[in-house]
């Protein structure tokens, strides 16, 4: 059976992999900008931003690497699970609030907006995770075609992610009438 498969477990779990950990460089990289959208979401109490955002870091970095050893797939999925969605909630609570116009925050695209497009995006990696949780692949080793159909599943998944975060970007600066942040 497919879903029994190593190579759909390792594809899934990579590709989320690189994601959270893309996801996590990022937010270093700009790790003061990040403190700011994090606060600007507005569902911390003042000045939790910067352990927050600590938080958010570590836990991406930690179900990154979690889910790339296969003893410990199902912790770092449960990781990533949790992240998504508090991260979610997050979002659809300033949705709800009519406050759709600020940075997700989300690492990659720049000047991407909360969106209804960003929580069924949410929702297909939380999907995601739960699949690399509950997939139960079979003994049988990989082979060096396995490793070439992982590669290129693990690519296009990432570059499908990243396409629809840009996708999502650029629908929120024609929405407004800007051609950039």
């Amino acid at each position: 059976m497919l879903l029994q498969d190593p190579v759909v477990s390792w594809v899934v779990s990579a590709a989320l992999a690189a994601i959270f950990l893309i996801g996590a460089i990022t937010k270093i990289v700009d790790f003061d900008r990040f403190v700011g959208t994090v606060q600007n979401f507005g569902v911390l109490p003042r000045g939790a931003g910067s352990v927050a955002s600590l938080v958010v870091v570590a836990l991406e970095v930690g179900s990154a690497a979690m889910l790339l050893i296969p003893q410990y797939r199902i912790v770092g999925g449960l990781l990533g699970l949790t992240l998504m969605i508090v991260v979610t909630g997050a979002v659809l609570v300033n949705l709800i609030r009519g406050r759709a116009n600020i940075d997700c925050g989300c690492g990659g695209a720049k000047g991407q907006r909360l969106s209804m497009g960003l929580l069924y995006r949410n929702t297909s990696m939380m999907l995601g995770l739960v699949g690399v949780m509950i997939l139960n692949p079979s003994v049988r080793q990989l082979t060096a075609e396995d490793a070439i159909i992982c590669t290129a599943g693990i690519v296009t998944m990432c570059a499908i992610y990243f396409a629809a975060n840009q996708v999502l970007a650029n629908s929120a600066r024609l929405r407004s009438g800007g051609a950039g942040t």
